[in-house]
């Protein structure tokens, strides 16, 4: 490869500031201009488990992306939640563990929230019982799968609520779902054995 030669250089003048006495100071220094380069967004790699559906999960980040939540925080986040690390404590805002169209479900006319039982957390309450409660008194809204999850938070309170809420956004889409996190946060199983079936062992 040949080098390009330049014909007849001209020579370049460098403006010069003189003093009141005719001698000559130093060169004004000239200010560097760089052209200015887009900077190109790069791509944020999305770990999908075995497990996981991966439609689903580009579906969720082309969501996030579309609704501007790409800032640094929203994809940490959005990384640690995928991997099964829980930063619910760490939002400033609550955003429900249930699905955007569970929430969006409304009551047909003339429905009413009837009144639940409400479900502490503590060692001596079951979960089967309180699931088994809550659809009796849920009557026809058991009927219906959304508003069947959209209503059982209000089954909750103090403890159980508050875990409820540390639960990943958007990460419940059916009722299988909830009641298997319910489950898995609270159910305690048969603990207090008898001395007449200690017996008969």
């Amino acid at each position: 490869m040949q080098t390009p030669q330049v014909q007849n250089p001209r020579p370049v003048e460098v403006p010069v500031n003189s003093s009141n006495d005719g001698n000559l100071v130093n060169p004004i220094p000239q200010p560097v201009v760089e052209p200015k380069v887009p900077r190109v967004q790069e791509r944020v790699p999305i770990l999908v488990e075995r497990n996981q559906d991966p439609d689903q999960i580009i579906r969720q980040a082309q969501q996030i992306n579309l609704e501007g939540k790409n800032n640094i925080a929203n994809v940490v986040e959005t990384l640690f939640t995928q991997n099964g690390f829980n930063l619910g404590l760490h939002r400033s805002n609550f955003v429900s563990p249930l699905s955007e169209y569970v929430t969006m479900e409304e009551l047909p006319r003339g429905w009413k929230i009837p009144k639940f039982t409400k479900f502490v957390g503590e060692t001596n309450e079951s979960t089967v019982e309180h699931i088994s409660r809550y659809l009796i008194e849920a009557g026809d809204i058991a009927n219906n799968e959304n508003l069947r999850m959209k209503y059982f938070p209000s089954s909750l309170t103090k403890n159980a609520f508050t875990l409820y809420t540390t639960l990943p956004p958007g990460s419940i889409f059916t009722w299988s779902q909830l009641e298997k996190a319910f489950h898995e946060q609270f159910y305690m199983g048969q603990s207090k054995i008898s001395l007449k079936e200690l017996a008969t062992v």
